[in-house]
């Protein structure tokens, strides 16, 4: 199977049942495997439907010990797979859904910010937004390499400096797409999977990363089905800012400029709601520092 961050085996078993096995890349901590079946042991405890963690163990493969998750395959069928056959109304249902979940899943509370340490010692909310911020100001100086005015980059500034500090951390799943996303015959979400990129964020954080890769009806109706929905569109468009400043700078310090058109697109659309919304919208410092692939999570 393609796997990003991780080796991934379909495995049928002698009874007919199927489970994954992600296998970590050499030099991955195994405490990042184990935090993450953590957090799908809390999204699960919660009410979100998420395939059970039968094992976690470590490998040892020639000089490098890589650790193994097993988990059980998701119930239902893959969203990516059926939004073709669906209609607008069934397709609107279907992401209203999506929405529920993760309402639920972003009302699990964290002991901190972004995740924990080996150890599992918790960044400071203060300390993490600090740092992000720097991180993502910093970013902004390669803004006008994918075609942003110095008028637009200084925007960019003035938005990114103007939110008030109010945190309120909770899980955030980090990747949701239709590939992640498993639903039933009525289009009710039975399954979400891999937690690679979670984090403790916020709604807005995990809505601004959902518009970034989804259609705008698609997100409208996730947004309707969240419980937290109303959450201040201008907040969900701050995050949404950060997060297309530190892909633009990853897609120009790598040499890609060919595939910044999407994250410019995402960063003017979120700019032109900020110079008409409420000047003191309600910000979050859940947002993800850069992963480690360097993308923002």
């Amino acid at each position: 199977m393609r796997g990003d961050e991780n080796e991934v085996h379909h495995v049928t078993l002698v009874d007919g049942s199927a489970v994954y096995v992600r296998v970590s890349l050499p030099g991955t901590a195994s405490s990042l495997v184990r935090h993450e079946a953590w957090a799908m042991g809390r999204a699960r405890d919660a009410g979100v439907p998420v395939p059970d963690v039968l094992d976690i163990r470590s490998i040892e493969t020639g000089d490098d010990v890589r650790t193994a998750m097993v988990i059980r395959a998701a119930n239902g069928r893959q969203l990516g797979q059926l939004l073709p056959e669906l209609t607008p109304a069934q397709r609107s249902t279907a992401m209203g859904e999506v929405g529920r979940a993760l309402g639920i899943l972003n009302a699990i509370p964290t002991s901190g910010a972004w995740e924990p340490e080996g150890e599992g010692r918790w960044a400071d909310p203060d300390a993490h937004r600090e740092r992000y911020l720097a991180n993502v100001l910093a970013d902004t100086q390669h803004l006008p390499a994918a075609g942003l005015s110095a008028s637009e980059v200084d925007r960019v500034v003035e938005v990114l400096e103007s939110f008030p500090v109010e945190p309120a951390l909770a899980l955030c799943h980090g990747d949701v797409s239709p590939e992640h996303l498993f639903v039933d015959a009525e289009l009710r979400v039975v399954g979400l999977i891999d937690f690679g990129q979670w984090y403790a964020g916020s709604a807005a954080s995990e809505l601004s990363g959902v518009g970034m890769l989804m259609a705008e009806p698609d997100f409208e109706a996730i947004v309707a089905g969240h419980p937290q929905g109303d959450v201040a569109r201008a907040e969900i468009g701050w995050h949404t800012i950060t997060q297309a400043t530190g892909q633009i700078r990853w897609l120009v310090t790598s040499g890609q400029l060919q595939e910044v058109s999407r994250p410019v697109a995402a960063l003017r659309a979120a700019l032109a709601y900020s110079r008409s919304s409420p000047a003191t919208p309600r910000a979050n410092s859940g947002t993800r520092l850069a992963g480690r692939d360097g993308w923002p999570r």
